[in-house]
């Protein structure tokens, strides 16, 4: 009876380390199937946007003519300014109008940024 208990107490033990060994196992399978699907989400999101990068000179050219003409209706404004006689100019008026040219410059540069830092991920 005691040699059967130990044989019984031995067979339970060993079941019990199987046990352990499949539960690893199972664990480890679990985290490999979370990293090829991360993976293939995140192939699946490189694949449609791949040909953004492409686009990007377009993209730039319409920043360049936009700030051009940015710069240049500034410039033109300046100019047909007075600057004899008795002039009087409505400083809140051209505080906003500068203020105004400023914030889309400054959203223009952060777009940019933006895209930068997306192509670069990709790259």
């Amino acid at each position: 009876m005691n040699a059967q208990t130990t044989q019984m107490e031995s067979q339970l033990f060993s079941l019990g380390a199987n046990i352990s060994h499949l539960c690893d196992n199972v664990k480890k399978k679990q985290a490999e199937l979370q990293m090829l699907q991360r993976t293939k989400a995140l192939s699946t999101i490189l694949d449609t946007q791949m040909p953004y990068p492409d686009d990007w000179s377009v993209v730039e050219k319409d920043y360049t003519r936009s700030l051009d003409g940015a710069i240049t209706a500034l410039t033109n404004s300046l100019l047909r300014l007075p600057i004899s006689g008795n002039v009087q100019v409505n400083v809140k008026d051209v505080a906003k109008a500068l203020n105004s040219a400023v914030k889309t410059a400054d959203m223009i540069a952060h777009q940019m940024q933006m895209f930068f830092l997306e192509v670069n991920v990709f790259l």
